[in-house]
């Protein structure tokens, strides 16, 4: 199948759906990507996030985390994918706080683990 999103679908004998499944395919040895919409934003902003060819598992996330620091569990806020393998979600303050101004890197990670799929930086001036 080539890739796309596609619906597959459950239909009785009389032609009524009984089921809708959407699923998608994506290419065979395709990375998963993440970007921001945005690579600057003022303290107390949103941050808007886009990904392509996440594994669409139930918890897959994307964590904000301070530029120059190895350790993924140190995120600062996150949220979940809706195991989506293709999708965007805005990160905003609420989940975040107030960023102060410096470096900042966005990450997808697998399924509540702490495998880094992707990543992206973006800054707070």
């Amino acid at each position: 199948m080539a890739p796309a999103e596609y619906d597959a679908i459950l239909v009785s004998a009389n032609g009524r759906t009984q089921a809708r499944h959407r699923f998608t395919v994506v290419a065979a040895g395709a990375r998963p990507t993440i970007r921001v919409a945005k690579r600057a934003i003022r303290s107390g902003a949103s941050i808007r996030v886009s990904w392509s060819g996440a594994p669409g598992w139930r918890n897959d996330w994307v964590s904000v985390s301070k530029a120059g620091d190895p350790d993924v569990v140190n995120y600062i806020g996150y949220v979940y994918t809706g195991a989506h393998v293709n999708g965007s979600e805005t990160i905003t303050a609420d989940d975040l706080g107030k960023l102060k101004k410096g470096r900042y890197v966005v990450r997808l990670l697998r399924d509540d683990h702490y495998d880094v799929l992707a990543q992206t930086s973006f800054s707070v001036r």
